[in-house]
Order: C-alpha cells, then sequence, then structure tokens
C-alpha cells in the first residue's frame, strides 16, 4: 500500500490527508445548520449582480409558463398540421386517419433531420442506444453505429443536421413528422425526411402566423387552458 499520494509535483503523506479530512469534517459540523423548509418555493431568487430595483418591467413567457395547457392542445395541434398537409400540400387523404400518441416523444430529444431518427443525447454528445428510433422503429446496435460512428453527433459540423425537442408545441409536430413518414414508407412511397419537416414546419408556421391555432384556442379556452390557482 503507498503510504504518500502526489499532485502538481508536491508529496503529501496520507497521514497528512487524513488529517484534512477530519479537518474539512469539524468545520462542517460547526457551520450553522439551515434549513430547506425556511425557503419560499413561491419566491423569487436573484444574485448579486441584478439589481431589482433597476428593473422597469419584467415579462413572463405566456405559453405554457402564465398559461398551462391541457393535453387536448396536443392532440388539436397534431390533427391540424395533418389537415393542413392534405388541403394545402396535397398529401394522401389516408393520412388523416394518423393518431397522436402523448407518450412517443418528449422535451429534450434530439432528432436528426436527415434521417427522421430521434435519440437521447448525453451532455457528451453521447447517444443513448435504447432511445435511438427512426420514426416508431427502434434501431439495434449495429443500425446505430453503422450511422452514427462512434454512437456520438458533431454538433459543430452539421449545427443544422441535428435539432432538439426544447419547445412543448414541437412535441405534437415533430409528431406528426414520425407518423406521416412511417406511412409513406409503409406504402413504399420514400419521400426525402428533410422534404417532409420542411412541408410540416411550414403549416406549423401557418397556423401560428395566420392565427387560426390561437383562434380555436380561444373559442374553446375551456378545455385548452387548466386554470393556476397560485396565479393573481
Amino acid at each position: 500500500k503507498c503510504s504518500r499520494l502526489f499532485h502538481h509535483g508536491q508529496q503529501f503523506s496520507t497521514a497528512s490527508i487524513n488529517d484534512l479530512v477530519e479537518h474539512h469534517k469539524r468545520i462542517r459540523s460547526s457551520a450553522p445548520k439551515t434549513s430547506t423548509t425556511q425557503l419560499d418555493p413561491g419566491g423569487v431568487f436573484t444574485n448579486s449582480e441584478l439589481r431589482l430595483s433597476d428593473i422597469e418591467v419584467i415579462g413572463f413567457d405566456y405559453d405554457y409558463t402564465v398559461a398551462p395547457y391541457t393535453r387536448d392542445l396536443e392532440d388539436t395541434i397534431f390533427n391540424m398540421i395533418i389537415e393542413g398537409l392534405v388541403s394545402k400540400r396535397h398529401y394522401p387523404s389516408a393520412i388523416s386517419e394518423l393518431k397522436y400518441d402523448p407518450n412517443f416523444l418528449a422535451r429534450g430529444v434530439h432528432f436528426d433531420t436527415l434521417t427522421g431518427i430521434f435519440m437521447k443525447v448525453d451532455a457528451y454528445h453521447r447517444i443513448q442506444s435504447e432511445s435511438v428510433h427512426q420514426c416508431f422503429r427502434k434501431l439495434s446496435e449495429e443500425e446505430i453505429i453503422e450511422r452514427y460512428p462512434g454512437k456520438r453527433l458533431f454538433f459543430s459540423e452539421d449545427s443544422k443536421r441535428y435539432r432538439q425537442i426544447i419547445d412543448l408545441f414541437q412535441i405534437p409536430e415533430l409528431h406528426a413528422w414520425c407518423s406521416v413518414l412511417d406511412y409513406l414508407q409503409s406504402t413504399q412511397n420514400t419521400p426525402h425526411p428533410v422534404l417532409v419537416h420542411e412541408d410540416i414546419k411550414n403549416v406549423t408556421t401557418e397556423l401560428h402566423v395566420h392565427g387560426t391555432l390561437h383562434s380555436h384556442i380561444m373559442r374553446n379556452i375551456r378545455q385548452y387552458q387548466e386554470p393556476n390557482p397560485q396565479l393573481v
């Protein structure tokens, strides 16, 4: 057993290390105790570099922050996108039978716009094998390695190719992408995933810009919004 440790060229005995550990324990035990129950969960927390007295206006994001929505809205967005693809982009009417699954995608998932592949990626850009799907089909380890050597994403090389679901409105949009791609591939009609993705993005943008989605929500506000009793 080695009795000495080295750090940046300096030599420390195990005895001195033990002394440091014991000293650290004594300091921690003598420190005043704080209770998290004393913290106000509804309070505003800031830092020493921000003077709230200098702030004249505080803004809050509306969607999913001030205004929490029900799951019904996800179904509605999905159905509106499908309807737009049929009526404005001349997709086959059979896709109107496609159904939304609220449990398939989640915020934080990455997707490859060139292949229609969805995956979870860790902080080091490593792909989590169990999560990788092309549309609704789970890929094998061999298929993952073939498409992504080293099982890593390199964002600096293809920054526009890989995207992450960070907006809850994106979930039904990307579910529509999966569903339509999956349907078209099953009928031997295999358009490039990028083209389908662009069509869906354009239809979704129109829903927002033209006010179609917002008007529908306002007409059915009780169906789509959950009152928050904590808001004044």
